[in-house]
This record gives structure tokens, sequence and C-alpha cells, in this order.
């Protein structure tokens, strides 16, 4: 969500005030009633609300990226069989593919998007409300050249997003407090 380091730790905090008094008395309703019912009821719970917890959070958190969000929706389009699943923990991979490059990008800037299926064998591409971005392969590349269309493609896309209202950093002036 771009939100500052305080603002993040002020929700983690407010999460741990309300999750460990939880936890507690839900632990001694498990007792009392068996943990099953209790585990399945929580499960069915998390499924419902999450995403409109993360959505309110957002709104809260960070409204300019929710206004962004919703006038001008991420989506890329990339052939499924060549996008690699974006799991890059310590950051030593190395995403060649059209896809991969486009959703790495979008990571790194924090930008939610959905994904559309394209022919095989297509450039992916980054359609951000009206406009459309063509990815690049860089499998094979030098590496300078590979860097240098990197750095053109962030670039491009940074301008974009900046232009079609995606905070980089979340305006605390307009969090709700």
């Amino acid at each position: 969500m771009r939100a500052d380091p305080v603002t993040a730790n002020l929700l983690i905090a407010g999460a741990l005030l309300i999750g460990v008094p939880l936890i507690v008395m839900v632990g001694r309703l498990a007792d009392r009633i068996g943990r099953k019912p209790i585990m399945l009821t929580c499960f069915l719970l998390s499924a419902l609300c999450y995403f409109p917890l993360f959505q309110a959070l957002t709104e809260h958190a960070n409204p300019a990226l929710a206004q962004a969000q919703r006038t001008a929706p991420v989506t890329v389009i990339a052939d499924p069989a060549a996008c690699s699943f974006q799991f890059n923990p310590v950051g030593t991979s190395a995403f060649t593919q059209s896809c991969d490059i486009a959703k790495s990008f979008l990571a790194k800037a924090s930008v939610t998007y959905k994904n559309e299926a394209a022919p095989a064998g297509t450039t992916a591409s980054v359609r951000i409300g009206d406009t459309v971005i063509t990815s690049f392969e860089g499998k094979g590349l030098p590496p300078a050249e590979l860097k240098a269309k990197s750095a053109e493609f962030s670039q491009a896309m940074s301008k974009v997003i900046k232009s079609l209202g995606y905070p980089v950093p979340a305006d605390n002036g307009q969090c709700d407090q």
C-alpha cells in the first residue's frame, strides 16, 4: 500500500492488540466446543473477510492508491505458459520473459494487477487504464542490453502509473486518522 513505516507499524500494533486477546478467547471456546468447529468457522470468516478488509485498509491507509485502482485498473496481458511464479524473496532470480519483466516491475512498484490470457508466443503487455505498454523479451540478450531495455521499460511504466494517479509513497495527509 506504500504506507510509510510509522503507519505500517501502528497498523501491526493495532492488529496485535486485537489479535492476542482474541486468540486466548477463541482458544478457551475451542476447549469447550471443540477445535474442528472453531477452525472451520475461522477459515470461513477468513475467506469472506480478507478481500473486503484489505480494500478498506487501502481506502483508509492510502486513498490515492485506492482511487487510482478504481479509475485506472492494471491488467497484464500475456501467454500464461510464459509466466513464471513471482517469488523472489532474496532478490536473486533474473526474470527475462516479457510476462515476468512486467509483473516484476508491478510487484516492485506495489501495483496490483489482473491477468488476461493472450495467444501463445505473444509478447506480454500491460494495460493501465486506456494506456498499453508492451514489455520485451529479455531471454538471450547481452547483460548490458537487458539492463538498458529494463531501465527503458521501467521508466515508461513509472511515467504512466504516476500520470494515472498511482502514488509512489502514501500521502499521509490523505490518510483517515
